[in-house]
């Protein structure tokens, strides 16, 4: 890597506009929080790429699950009483695939 957020850049590119079936992913309680338990991810992941499936699909499938499993944690907060409103920050909404994905979990819905 030459600068911080270059690994993150070149997944979303392998990613490009290939359509995703999701990763396995789990949310988990930990200490009275909900918390995202990446290992079922890893786990698929590396399945994955061992089976043979493109990098191209495999990041597609990344993006995907990072944003369910985010949409997972944010319902079962609300779900307890945490607010309706969703204010996520940082680098990572830089990434087109990401913040499209985040902004379709979190749409409102009639």
């Amino acid at each position: 890597m030459t600068y911080e957020g270059e690994a993150a850049v070149l997944l979303e590119a392998a990613a490009g506009t290939v359509h995703a079936v999701p990763l396995a992913h789990r949310v988990v309680r930990a200490d009275g929080l909900w918390v995202y338990d990446s290992a079922a991810t890893l786990a698929d992941l590396l399945a994955r790429q061992a089976s043979g499936e493109s990098v191209p699909s495999v990041a597609a499938a990344f993006h995907l699950t990072l944003a369910l499993a985010t949409a997972d944690l944010v319902a079962r907060a609300v779900e307890e009483g945490a607010p309706r409103t969703v204010c996520l920050g940082g680098g990572c909404f830089v990434n087109r695939r990401l913040l499209t994905r985040y902004a379709d979990a979190f749409a409102p819905r009639a």
